[in-house]
């Protein structure tokens, strides 16, 4: 039917007030799920917050984006955050008791570990990060100003521990060097999950289809005046597909992949978890991306790994995130 004026006035009113409203929403969320549990002299000098997302079943990268929001928010209440991945793991990433997860490849945003706390002098307070709170998405920000904050905020809180980055640096000049490439990121996974466990998967970016995504690099290759194709995949078969269509144009960072059929995604990818694979295997999954962040163009679906490598770039000359919608629960 016909809206009447006042259903207007409240329809543009939501519109306006919509971002302001679910940050409010947010904030008063987050409060709720923080936890005081020490208190020091008051004077607030060391004033602590450690950061803990209940979420186990995620992956690297939703850790990061999730993470990078909760951290800008601790520093902005004037708390020294602690990323605690010790406490809560997540189970895609399973290490011994004693580490915390987070240091395996990041310093801790203000120098301050768990081991540093002191619960006797320090006010201190844990963030237990609610699952419905908003990782940092930008990749369809049209305000420069914006994207450029979270990519300091990225820059300044989480660094790469140095033997990390000098692994991720020389992987750069080995590879990508001072080449024109247009990147482009596929996650074979969703599309798997889609398919055998589609309810762990809905409400998630829907993934452009492989044929699809080879029609867009063409095209954009030339146009984008770009000399090789970087492709960041899981699967053999993609991995031929590229190949097969760019020949020697072809970049891909060597590291395990397998058929489509025996992709492990949902149950499938935590059963036999190694310590030592696991880390092997996140690794792997760091670099690629962060040669993704490097290249000269970006071509990619919405998901967390794509979101962080456009957060640690310093910017592409082109980009494209291919929206198609998300994924039902059957």
């Amino acid at each position: 039917g016909i809206l009447s004026m006042k259903e207007i006035i409240k329809v543009i009113a939501k519109c306006i007030f919509r971002r302001d409203y679910r940050e409010e929403l947010i904030r008063r969320e987050i409060k709720g799920c923080i936890e005081t549990v020490a208190s020091g002299d008051g004077s607030g000098k060391n004033k602590i917050m450690i950061l803990q997302r209940g979420n186990t079943e995620v992956g690297f990268f939703s850790d990061y984006i999730v993470f990078l929001r909760m951290i800008e928010e601790a520093i902005e209440r004037n708390y020294i955050p602690v990323v605690d991945r010790k406490t809560i793991k997540n189970i895609f990433f399973p290490a011994g008791d004693e580490i915390n997860t987070w240091e395996c490849f990041f310093e801790q945003p203000m120098k301050y570990t768990l081991d540093d706390i002191d619960y006797c002098n320090m006010d201190i307070s844990i963030n237990h990060i609610p699952s419905s709170v908003f990782p940092v998405s930008i990749m369809h920000c049209q305000d420069e100003a914006v994207v450029q904050y979270w990519r300091n905020i990225a820059k300044r809180f989480i660094r790469f521990k140095p033997d990390i980055l000098k692994h991720l640096q020389n992987n750069y000049k080995d590879i990508l060097g001072n080449k024109r490439v247009l990147g482009v990121s596929v996650r074979e996974g969703y599309i798997k999950l889609s398919e055998g466990e589609p309810q762990k998967i809905a409400g998630h970016p829907i993934q452009t289809d492989i044929t699809e995504l080879l029609a867009f690099t063409e095209k954009y290759l030339s146009i984008w005046y770009c000399d090789y194709v970087y492709i960041t995949c899981q699967t053999i078969e993609t991995q031929l597909l590229f190949e097969k269509k760019f020949r020697e144009k072809t970049i891909i960072y060597n590291r395990s992949r397998c058929q489509y059929c025996d992709l492990p995604e949902g149950s499938e990818i935590i059963k036999n978890k190694d310590n030592y694979f696991s880390f092997e295997h996140e690794l792997e999954y760091v670099t690629e991306m962060y040669l993704l962040s490097k290249c000269t163009a970006f071509i990619c679906s919405e998901n967390s790994g794509s979101e962080a490598a456009f957060i640690m770039s310093e910017g592409f000359e082109h980009f494209i995130c291919l929206s198609r919608g998300v994924y039902n629960a059957y």
